[in-house]
């Protein structure tokens, strides 16, 4: 997969898992009473089907709602498997080009690129801590420092804020539910 200023990029769609709105009641707020559907609208406004989407992880919930979405989205799709995905193979049956998987030990999946002399660890788990899962960003910030890289866009913390120059939440709460050019969030941080 080639990454270009081009490529939009999302996280945590959560597609079918309706318990979200529990722990992220602004999604109703915002999507209205069928936020799954609302999403994909906003998505297919916003990317066309010619564009490239890499998704950072927890795409959806099921394996049903895999099977209702994601052959109604737009674009060429990758997706870099986050904690609350399926098998890979689900997805590459569902329209998916790629799917970049946790490794044979069970580290978490990120994908490296240098875009305009930027090199961005993309990675579903941030980082830096969120509280939770230390194995993981502990990993991830280990693979950041030996690789060189400037930037870790990720998802997986929703609306949560870190204070971390290094990061770039690309949950759908902190995009604005629909996935959002490269150059745009390099832009937005200055970087380009």
């Amino acid at each position: 997969m080639k990454i270009t200023n081009d490529t939009f990029i999302v996280a945590d769609t959560h597609f079918g898992h309706a318990n979200v709105l529990e722990y992220e009641p602004d999604r109703k707020t915002v999507l209205g009473d069928n936020p799954d559907q609302r999403m994909a609208d906003l998505w297919n406004k916003t990317v066309g089907v010619d564009d490239i989407v890499f998704h950072l992880g927890d795409f959806s919930w099921k394996s049903e709602s895999i099977q209702t979405w994601a052959l109604k989205l737009n674009g060429t799709k990758y997706l870099l498997r986050g904690n609350h995905d399926k098998a890979p193979q689900v997805y590459l049956e569902n329209g998916f080009t790629e799917v970049i998987d946790f490794s044979s030990k069970g580290n978490p999946a990120y994908h490296i690129a240098e875009v305009d002399g930027i090199k961005i660890l993309f990675s579903h788990y941030p980082i830096v801590s969120d509280g939770y899962d230390n194995e993981h960003w502990q990993y991830l910030s280990k693979v950041f420092h030996d690789e060189c890289c400037d930037i870790n866009i990720h998802g997986h913390i929703h609306s949560m804020k870190l204070d971390e120059s290094h990061c770039i939440n690309v949950s759908v709460e902190a995009i604005g539910y629909t996935p959002i050019r490269l150059g745009e969030l390099l832009i937005k941080r200055k970087l380009l």
